[in-house]
């Protein structure tokens, strides 16, 4: 009987302290103190992981972990701007059950003479959509310091800095919402995803930035206009005194009638036509090379074949002819004068080009050096061939170009065959 009332009388208890809901948290505030967070859920906070390489794709958020990434966000885009943490304004982070598909809601409301932020986001949401939410908001509340006017930050701004602190820091961001270890590997390419886009799609014109139409707000157009403006912002910051521009225009986005203005202040464009010349070069120079700096592997082909053929006048007038036909004709002191301006070109060609067109670049180069010959003093004038001496020489020269003009052909096959596995191999005499 004791037993049994002693079994009754726990059960009681059990299910009474099972019923109490949740006891809310405590508002949370940052190490700095501009950060505070209210949860507003009774159930007890549960991080969730969805994706890969270390940046989820959809992140669930509590108080802490909402309040960490706060600052780690705001620690790696003030690194990118190149200022100290001298906060104005208080920011209200508020957790809420919302539908699924809510965007973050930023408020502000003015206090004295400084300004305060909310931030309202649901407890589920996408990583990339929570980022930029806090990176428009820190943008927002660096622009507004010590003014009363509403700032107009462009759009490619906050897209831009989205795009550079997810790809050079996504993992170490992020870590405060995944159950995972940050892992802080050294990427070489901060414009990896981005070039990729870039190098695949059409330009986008500094007006289409400011200003993005309706094809460049959805599906693929809007993965274009995030790589764009990535390109466009880190260009920027890496302009002369690039970040000090940087913040100078975020300042003056409040001051000026619109951004274009600003803009033009701030990086030291006369005029927009100026700006959207600049910008179109950017993009042209960063569609022709790789994550090294290296020519892409068509634009180092196009240059290489340029120069292995030169003008020379015909019976028809003057036309462009491949090198070996060009030395079956005329002087070893003629060949002199075209083949020694062709040479430092091919050095160019060399060191740009990527691995698999470097050595033959450069057997090419050592092909016509050794057919112009050395000066018998540095700096000295090439000492003149007899004839028959030419034409040994000569004949050398067009067995080596025969083998090499094979081996490029090829390699224009196979594009990404690897220098080392050509079969042919060049032999010098």
């Amino acid at each position: 009987m004791t037993r049994a009332l002693f079994i009754l009388v726990f059960s009681a208890l059990w299910s009474t302290a099972d019923a109490q809901p949740f006891r809310r948290p405590q508002p949370v505030t940052s190490v700095t103190k501009q950060f505070s967070a209210i949860w507003k859920l009774d159930r007890a906070p549960r991080p969730i992981v969805s994706g890969k390489n270390g940046i989820p794709a959809v992140v669930r958020v509590n108080a802490h972990s909402l309040i960490f990434f706060a600052e780690e966000t705001k620690k790696h885009l003030l690194r990118e701007l190149g200022v100290s943490d001298l906060w104005n304004g208080h920011v209200m982070l508020r957790i809420i059950n919302l539908p699924p598909g809510t965007k973050p809601v930023l408020e502000r409301q003015a206090f004295g003479d400084q300004w305060r932020y909310q931030l309202t986001v649901p407890e589920e949401l996408p990583s990339r959509q929570l980022l930029h939410a806090m990176v428009s908001l820190l943008i927002e509340e660096y622009a507004g310091r010590y003014s009363r006017k509403t700032p107009r930050i462009p759009p490619w701004l906050t897209e831009g800095f989205t795009e550079i602190l997810t790809q050079k820091n996504g993992p170490a961001l992020f870590a405060s919402l995944t159950l995972n270890r940050a892992n802080n590997l050294f990427q070489p390419d901060a414009l990896r995803r981005s070039r990729v886009v870039i190098q695949n799609t059409p330009q986008v014109s500094y007006l289409n930035l400011s200003l993005p139409p309706a094809e460049l707000q959805l599906g693929e157009g809007l993965m274009r206009y995030r790589a764009h403006a990535h390109l466009f912002t880190a260009h920027l910051l890496a302009r002369t005194d690039g970040a000090r521009r940087m913040q100078f225009f975020i300042r003056e986005t409040n001051r000026r009638a619109n951004s274009q203005h600003a803009f033009l202040a701030a990086f030291d464009f006369k005029t927009m036509l100026a700006a959207e010349q600049w910008w179109s070069l950017t993009q042209t120079r960063f569609r022709n090379r790789d994550a090294q700096n290296r020519w892409m592997p068509n634009v180092a082909q196009g240059h290489l074949s340029n120069l292995l053929s030169v003008e020379a006048a015909r019976e028809d007038g003057r036309k462009s002819v491949p090198l070996r036909e060009y030395l079956q004709t005329g002087t070893h002191a003629n060949h002199v004068k075209v083949l020694l301006p062709l040479v430092q070109k091919l050095i160019l060609v060399e060191i740009n080009a990527p691995p698999q067109l470097t050595r033959i670049t450069r057997e090419y180069r050592l092909v016509l050096q050794q057919y112009i010959g050395k000066p018998h003093q540095p700096n000295g004038p090439i000492p003149t061939l007899t004839t028959e001496a030419h034409a040994a020489r000569r004949k050398v020269a067009m067995q080596s170009l025969t083998l090499l003009d094979t081996i490029l052909a090829d390699l224009k096959r196979a594009p990404n065959r690897p220098s080392n596995a050509l079969s042919k191999i060049l032999r010098r005499p």
